[in-house]
């Protein structure tokens, strides 16, 4: 751990390390990887992962959803796996409350910051409940382990979970029953229900065709759906260094720090010339 920035002068000592023996993880952590941890927590709001303690990862824990039995489950068996369940508003809350923003790493977005569409979810969730699965097309997830489910299940165990659609939903879910009275809470919970379409994961190009067509309600640029690859996360880290963030999923910043400027369509010819400048130390703000 350093606060300069790592060059990579022992790698190969580090790689002589490892070798001698496959249960050691070595994790460089440098000023850069600092700065972005903390981007991330303040600004996007995820939790970044502490290589010291255990942590809640999405995709990694065991999460247990509790389910409504309406006359068994809905299954799918071919060409991929999935089902379809019906969940209370509690259900959605506790997920959120745990995982927070962890929950759409594999979405092409987080929810936006301001959208009518969430503020319709928001206003049936609490005044019009029992009207809430007629207005609203429910959360598709995606899992890499799924398990053998009972049609009379009450509860169901996942190992590893993403929400790849319905990012608006769950967290329009999570303000309002956070915010609602414990009264509020329990007519929520006894009238709304929510569809959970889990899917296995059928690779790739298919988790990332499932994204785009069940984005419709709020639409997603084309650009979003690279927002993943690994040259957009190191063009954001780069741009870390400069005033000019790189905003490579829509509204990924829930804060800004003062004399930041995002620009999502920032152009690639711009945010090299930004890079450029940078390199000249005559860009930070």
């Amino acid at each position: 751990m350093t606060l300069s920035s790592y060059v990579g002068g022992a790698d190969e000592n580090i790689k002589v390390f490892i070798d001698k023996d496959e249960k050691i993880k070595f994790e460089v952590i440098d000023i850069d990887r600092i700065k972005i941890d903390y981007i991330d927590r303040k600004y996007k709001k995820i939790e970044p992962l502490n290589p010291l303690e255990n942590y809640q990862n999405p995709e990694e824990s065991q999460i247990n959803i509790e389910i409504v039995q309406n006359n068994g489950t809905i299954k799918i068996e071919k060409p991929f796996e999935a089902y379809m369940f019906l969940l209370r508003p509690k259900s959605i809350y506790d997920l959120f409350d745990k995982y927070g923003f962890a929950l759409f790493q594999k979405n092409v977005r987080n929810p936006l910051l301001q959208s009518q569409f969430n503020e319709d979810i928001e206003r049936t969730a609490i005044e019009n409940p029992a009207y809430f699965w007629y207005y609203n097309n429910g959360i598709t997830a995606i899992t890499y382990l799924l398990p053998k489910i009972g049609k009379k299940a009450e509860n169901i165990a996942l190992t590893g979970l993403q929400i790849i659609n319905g990012a608006q939903t769950v967290y329009s879910i999570y303000r309002v029953y956070k915010n609602a009275s414990p009264t509020k809470r329990i007519q929520m919970d006894g009238e709304s229900l929510v569809t959970l379409r889990l899917l296995k994961s059928g690779g790739k190009d298919f988790d990332l065709n499932v994204t785009r067509f069940t984005n419709s309600q709020n639409p997603v640029n084309d650009r979003d759906f690279c927002a993943n690859d690994d040259i957009q996360i190191k063009l954001q880290n780069e741009s870390y260094q400069t005033k000019f963030w790189y905003e490579k999923r829509h509204d990924e910043f829930r804060e800004l720090p003062e004399g930041i400027i995002i620009n999502p369509k920032l152009s690639l010819s711009q945010f090299i010339s930004c890079l450029s400048i940078t390199r000249s130390r005559k860009c930070f703000g």
